[in-house]
């Protein structure tokens, strides 16, 4: 079966633009008292239910928030002095945005005092309404608000328990305007997993707050395209990222919790989307349950992803052709292949995303042996020289790289750029094994160069080779006095943390121990196999050195051809 798969167009620049210009200029009228006006509306005097939580926080990080210590993304903010929701104005964006949405209540319920957690939250959700009641361009971001509603309407007995009526009241209050505000402004999301997660903030107003059943009814149909739009026919989502399938798959199960709360009838569209996303997620994942590293996925969300499976409800097997997202999987006696061979999604969907084209995993009984440098860290500031940029680049991809360049341009803004348009893949099995074709034309356009990786894995999961071919393809570069440029490959295979590495007496080949005392052999042809170091983010902000196998040589504007294999060393021939 041979599938094609083309990268989504861009929307339009003057498209883009005009939908930012056009937010602009509504955002002023926000500010006029004319529009305070059209945010008033019946106030509810109680919450119809308050579910709760799916996922509580972490007790220790709870103490340390009732501590008046807030950490996010490893910096530590204090509230001992002035007033917490200025100060955070003042410091970077990405700390004041977490702050904004009041994820951080997970932890603070979770602490050991319980009585002291309602004090502090009470007394932030006071302060907040001092100086955001009123629209206000960060704290009334529409993404910003669908996060926040609807973790004040799960943890409401940690913000509403206070005998203060005048408070309570303007804590309801606050919550009715703030979706009639997202009402008008959800769709401004860009689509995908914040467009997702607010439309379900919003249903969520509507289930529990009173007299909004309209909303209700408005914002279950604009959820229900959203997901259309966004969530593939073979579950993956359409930024490639399998973290963004997860956190779609969390809202939804939120949701469905606030309808047995209210027992109420949920639509029978919530669990189709679940039965079609978790096989995907099941085939983005190893055996020891961690996704793998792709695209902006963390190793690290094994529990979390469990969980989350095991509330859905949905049974189906992973599959093993995501040929819309672009992925495969091959799992043979234990072994694990899981291939990344689809182009980059558009750019407007591709923040986080990687130059990943044609990079892979691989495992054996459940240990991680050939993975990717790691995830990208949504918290981290867009910018050249930190690890979620660096993880982002080919290099730190098990796959092959010409000419030290990315198969997509990696931008500072933390999108891709240009990089391959088309990819080609084609699977085929047998009774002694699978393999599987794939090729793109991400260095087509620079080098006239496009590569062709083959992959084989023997049913018995001990045996797995690999073929690399640059072929001519796309423009033919420009050569002085007729002589061809000679360009760098290195073919990369990023070893786990976990395993070994030593090259045999002869240095001909690299020695693999895993920590289940297996052996592997690594041989190459066609290139000189080298050693070196690297490393792993197993989870954001958590580094781990390690080693890599590269294969390096050099090219001209010609067929070239690497070959390399992985060997169990007891296997039999």
């Amino acid at each position: 079966m041979t599938d094609r798969l083309e990268r989504p167009k861009n929307d339009a620049l003057i498209a883009v633009a005009a939908r930012r210009t056009l937010y602009f200029l509504r955002s002023l009228g926000y500010r006029m008292p004319l529009y305070r006006l059209r945010l008033k509306g019946r106030h509810p005097l109680k919450l119809l239910a308050s579910p709760a939580d799916l996922w509580p926080g972490n007790a220790e990080k709870g103490a340390a928030l009732l501590a008046g210590t807030f950490t996010h993304a490893g910096k530590s903010h204090t509230l001992d002095k002035g007033d917490i929701w200025l100060k955070a104005e003042r410091e970077q964006e990405a700390y004041a945005r977490w702050l904004q949405s009041f994820c951080w209540l997970r932890h603070l319920a979770a602490a050991p005092d319980g009585k002291a957690a309602q004090r502090q939250a009470e007394h932030l959700v006071k302060k907040w309404l001092e100086h955001y009641h009123e629209w206000h361009p960060l704290a009334w971001r529409p993404e910003i608000i669908g996060e926040r509603l609807g973790i004040w309407l799960f943890y409401a007995p940690l913000i509403l328990s206070s005998p203060d009526m005048v408070y309570r009241s303007a804590v309801l209050n606050a919550m009715a305007r703030q979706a009639r505000h997202l009402t008008r402004t959800v769709m401004d999301i860009p689509d995908g997993p914040a467009r997702i997660a607010s439309l379900v903030g919003l249903a969520l107003t509507g289930l529990l707050l009173p007299n909004a059943e309209g909303r209700l009814s408005k914002a279950l149909k604009r959820l229900e395209k959203a997901l259309t739009s966004y969530i593939l026919p073979d579950g993956g989502p359409a930024s490639r990222n399998p973290a963004h399938g997860l956190a779609v798959l969390k809202n939804l199960l939120m949701l469905r919790r606030a309808f047995e709360e209210r027992k109420s009838e949920e639509p029978p569209w919530l669990q189709t989307f679940m039965d079609r996303i978790v096989p995907f997620l099941k085939a983005l994942t190893h055996p020891d349950g961690g996704f793998a590293a792709f695209n902006g996925a963390f190793p690290d969300d094994a529990k979390m992803l469990a969980a989350a499976i095991a509330k859905s409800g949905a049974t189906g097997r992973a599959i093993e052709n995501a040929s819309y997202c672009g992925y495969r999987r091959f799992e043979r006696n234990g072994a694990v292949l899981i291939l990344d061979a689809g182009p980059p999604p558009k750019k407007e969907l591709s923040e986080g995303a990687h130059a990943s084209a044609l990079s892979f995993e691989f495992s054996k009984d459940g240990q991680r042996m050939i993975v990717n440098v790691g995830g990208s860290d949504p918290d981290a500031a867009p910018g050249r020289n930190d690890l979620s940029f660096l993880n982002r680049t080919s290099a730190a991809h098990s796959t092959l790289i010409l000419a030290s360049t990315n198969s997509a341009e990696v931008l500072a803004d933390g999108t891709l750029g240009h990089g391959p348009t088309v990819t080609i893949c084609e699977r085929n099995e047998n009774d002694g094994g699978a393999w599987i074709e794939a090729e793109h034309d991400g260095y087509a356009g620079k080098f006239g160069l496009r590569h062709q990786r083959r992959l084989f894995l023997s049913s018995d999961g001990c045996d797995f080779r690999g073929e690399d071919r640059l072929i001519p393809g796309g423009k033919k570069p420009f050569s002085l006095f007729g002589r061809q440029k000679t360009r760098a490959v290195h073919i990369r295979f990023h070893i786990h943390p976990d395993v070994a590495c030593s090259a045999t007496q002869d240095g001909s080949g690299i020695i693999l121990k895993l920590a289940s005392k297996q052996g592997w052999l690594f041989r190459a042809k066609g290139g000189e196999i080298g050693l070196e170091d690297s490393l792993y983010l197993s989870a954001a902000g958590q580094v781990r050195k390690s080693s890599q196998i590269i294969i390096a040589a050099a090219v001209q504007h010609e067929e070239t051809l690497i070959n390399w294999s992985f060997r169990h060393m007891e296997r039999k021939s």
